[in-house]
């Protein structure tokens, strides 16, 4: 996601660094989201997938009450299914962080000075992303 590029290098992904003053968020989340996809990064940035938070800090997702038939009715619509989160172990908590990490560093090269400063302490790229959404 480098603002520079090369005729050589067909794996750079020119495009206009976010503006200090935003106005070319959706123009640039665009082309962002469309680079970490490629990357195979987006799953630890998207805020609405359980795989952008850091394994081991949060419980699987449960179906709401309205999603559940109430206590002593019947209901033909059955519960959704939870869908199975992967055993917690060392490697996952790893592979979570490596590609945390390499993210936010594709994050942070594509923009300018000020939206830098706002993700700056952030540590996981989908509250940075969050940060510059907001």
């Amino acid at each position: 996601m480098s603002a520079q590029t090369t005729e050589n290098d067909p794996k750079s992904n020119a495009f206009k660094k976010l503006d200090n003053d935003g106005h070319n968020y959706t123009s640039w989340s665009i082309r962002c989201w469309m680079v970490l996809l490629g990357l195979d990064l987006w799953d630890v940035i998207n805020p609405t997938a359980h795989t952008s938070v850091c394994p081991g800090t949060h419980s699987a997702p449960v179906p709401s009450s309205s999603t559940l038939p109430a206590t002593g009715t019947s209901s033909t619509t059955p519960a959704p299914a939870l869908v199975p989160v992967p055993a917690i172990t060392p490697d996952v908590i790893a592979e979570w962080d490596r590609k945390n990490t390499k993210a936010m560093s594709q994050l942070l090269t594509c923009i300018n000075d000020m939206p830098l400063h706002l993700i700056s302490l952030k540590t996981t790229v989908r509250d940075a992303w969050q940060a510059l959404a907001d």
